[in-house]
């Protein structure tokens, strides 16, 4: 879990093929790309505890709210999903995702 969160870090980017480059080792590119498929697959989250950890972590203890927003845009033929996740709290949102 370390790895992929570092490496999400690195590369500023969730795509698997792109997170999969800068692990360590003479392990190929398209080998830790199975790897992150098989560990999120088998992933659980618990979405409580995330938000939990996640106020926590910015310090909010109260009266906040989480925003989840899915949009649809079309550009040409075709069409793009943005599904965001984020905190609102007082006068402040934080963008999770």
């Amino acid at each position: 879990m370390t790895q992929f969160l570092v490496a999400v870090i690195r590369v500023r980017s969730v795509n698997l093929y792109q997170v999969s480059t800068p692990f360590v080792g003479n392990i190929l590119v398209g080998s830790n790309y199975k790897r992150l498929q098989r560990f999120l697959w088998e992933f659980r989250i618990d979405y409580v505890e995330f938000a939990r950890s996640i106020t926590t972590w910015i310090g909010v203890e109260k009266d906040w709210v989480v925003i989840l927003d899915k949009t649809q845009w079309e550009f040409g033929n075709q069409m793009h999903n943005v599904l965001m996740l984020s905190i609102a709290y007082k006068a402040h949102i934080l963008s999770l995702s």
